[in-house]
């Protein structure tokens, strides 16, 4: 019989070896006693560390609300697509670097209240 190796004790307290292997450590434990109590350490050891486990496992208190399914409907994209090219095609029409600007920062002011609306509804209310 092969001597036992420490890797092999932890092997055989998780029942990974062969069946062979196996009744030739039971048959060690029951003939070495250094061996038997290195086994009953390694024992008592992978108790309190799954028990350290199961304890430090996490369960939040706080459930955040389920994310919207369509944060963009199709009409918000139609929008969005058609602004996005009216924005990069009108400067080329109208050669007035102020027009561009204007049209930029109308399309921003609109967007502001859909774009708060859409961050604060998803904030936290406070009490």
């Amino acid at each position: 019989m092969k001597a036992v190796e420490p890797a092999e004790l932890s092997a055989y307290l998780d029942g990974e070896l062969s069946s062979e292997r196996m009744a030739e450590i039971d048959a060690a434990l029951t003939t070495d006693a250094n061996l038997r109590a290195e086994f009953e350490a390694l024992k008592s050891a992978d108790i309190q560390w799954k028990a350290a486990a199961k304890a430090a496992t996490f369960h939040p208190e706080v459930q955040l609300p389920e994310s919207r399914a369509q944060v963009f409907t199709p009409v918000m994209l139609a929008v969005i697509v058609v602004t996005l090219i009216a924005l990069r095609m009108i400067p080329k029409f109208a050669d007035m670097m102020v027009f561009a600007i204007a049209l930029h920062a109308i399309a921003l002011v609109s967007l502001l209240p859909w774009l708060a609306d859409v961050v604060l509804e998803d904030a936290p209310a406070s009490e």
